[in-house]
């Protein structure tokens, strides 16, 4: 008997951000943003994450936060004030 499809969940919008200091200096820190598509906060997080780490050796991460965003749907050009 074939099982009943299941649906995902659409991926949200996330902002991530990630605090970083540099590892021989307490001066020198660094805060990255990124706007990612993940289907919860963790994930999200965890992907921006790695890319981080990857793209600045020698930093440390001191803190983490995701926000969800809020995203409006395009506007349609072929009826203007459809999204207004």
């Amino acid at each position: 008997m074939p099982s009943p499809v299941q649906s995902t969940p659409a991926a949200q919008q996330f902002m991530v951000s990630v605090v970083l200091q540099r590892e021989d200096s307490r001066a020198t820190i660094k805060l990255v943003h990124a706007q990612v598509a993940a289907h919860e906060k963790k994930e999200a997080m965890s992907r921006t994450l790695r890319q981080v780490k990857a793209q600045y050796p020698g930093y440390a991460v001191l803190d983490v936060i995701a926000t969800a965003l809020q995203v409006r749907p395009e506007a349609c050009a072929a009826r203007p004030g459809l999204n207004a």
